[in-house]
């Protein structure tokens, strides 16, 4: 499984002039979107609920930055992801920086959402906050996104070459994996 740092690095090879607050941002809507496509988180890392949105504490220890643009990310490989993680981490990004609200205060206000707000509580808007959103708020999150009337980013389509002897040998994961899918839809 990638890591955040792996997804940070990628980003930044799609984006070089990212600014910290639009990094934090996309690495959640990645999360988000891999998590509501597939059941299954894009990286384990936890994000908080700061007063400007989602952020990675692990993240944000170990960039690097000139003014308010990331320039460096001390940590991960996006060598480590998978060609299915670096789709749909380029469908994302691509969806997002078309969106009219692209930017730090725009990217900002689209992280405000369900998962965010769940996870501040009763906290004023302004206040500080270090707590954790949950990977099971995200996946409603985004999965209500996906059925609802706004438009969302499209599921990347890879269909990696295998064969069949390859496919046998993996029916029982794939089948595993479909069922938590389920068991997560039905939770909706």
């Amino acid at each position: 499984m990638a890591n955040i740092f792996d997804v940070s690095q990628y980003l930044l090879k799609l984006r070089p002039d990212l600014t910290e607050i639009e990094l934090h941002k996309l690495c959640f809507f990645a999360q988000g979107w891999h998590t509501a496509w597939t059941g299954q988180p894009l990286f384990p890392d936890e994000m908080e609920a700061w007063k400007h949105g989602p952020v990675s504490p692990q993240l944000r220890r170990c960039r690097r930055v000139a003014g308010n643009r990331v320039t460096r990310i001390d940590a991960g490989n996006s060598d480590n992801l998978s060609e299915y993680e670096r789709r749909v981490i380029k469908m994302v990004e691509e969806f997002y920086q078309n969106k009219p609200a692209f930017g730090a205060d725009g990217m900002s206000e689209l992280s405000h959402g369900l998962a965010w707000r769940k996870a501040r509580g009763e906290l004023s808007p302004d206040a500080a906050s270090s707590n954790p959103i949950s990977l099971a708020d995200i996946f409603k999150e985004f999965a209500q996104r996906l059925y609802s009337p706004e438009i969302t980013p499209q599921l990347p389509t890879y269909i990696p070459k295998i064969s069949l002897d390859q496919l046998e040998e993996h029916l029982d994961e794939i089948e595993d994996q479909h069922r938590d899918i389920l068991r997560g839809l039905a939770y909706i």
